[in-house]
């Protein structure tokens, strides 16, 4: 794309290599890169690749605990895509914005906002994408909560819609939340799960 002057189609590869080093955990890399296409998106004013370059930056620092970053990020890529009328991107956006709500401890208002977005999942595209994110969101709301029992209902609902959706990223994000939860019970994790986190992440 470079080499034939085609500096939109540049970008858009930029965003989707800095989407999957962000799933790696190379999150650095992936804030670079993202931050090189930024300018361009801004300046054509092409508001539904602006939103979508905005979303990633905002996991990005959420991962890299830049919450406040994250939520203005993930905030802005939100009205970007309601500006374009792209309402189906909406609630994956919505989901890491309540994401960072737990991150920061506001964990009323990340419940309100999942309990919310998971009741119109039976009328929403957009929302059944992202019902394993939304319940271990949930799930890890209600840890902080100290409601144990709500947390791995929660967490094994995310569980069953992300195998129900064949997702093995999301799989392996929540068996390894479910991990994180026996110990926090001191129970140790089942042999099963443990040998099948280590072959998803290998």
């Amino acid at each position: 794309s470079v080499k034939i002057g085609d500096t939109v189609g540049a970008a858009l590869a930029r965003i989707n290599v800095a989407e999957i080093l962000t799933d790696r955990g190379e999150w650095a890399e992936a804030e670079s890169l993202l931050l090189e296409t930024l300018p361009l998106w801004k300046a054509s004013q092409y508001h539904y690749y602006l939103a979508a370059c905005l979303s990633i930056l905002g996991r990005v620092s959420l991962r890299r605990g830049r919450l406040e970053e994250a939520l203005a990020r993930l905030e802005d890529a939100k009205a970007n895509f309601l500006h374009v009328g792209a309402e189906q991107e909406v609630p994956a956006v919505d989901a890491r914005i309540a994401e960072c709500r737990v991150a920061l401890g506001n964990v009323d208002a990340a419940l309100e906002m999942v309990n919310g977005l998971l009741g119109r999942a039976s009328s929403s595209n957009g929302v059944t994408r992202v019902v394993s994110l939304l319940t271990r969101v949930q799930g890890h709301a209600l840890m902080q909560q100290g409601d144990l029992w709500g947390a791995r209902d929660a967490l094994e609902a995310s569980l069953a819609a992300a195998r129900e959706r064949n997702d093995l990223f999301e799989s392996t994000l929540t068996t390894l939340s479910l991990i994180e939860l026996d110990r926090l019970e001191g129970v140790e994790p089942s042999h099963e799960m443990m040998t099948e986190n280590r072959y998803m992440i290998a």
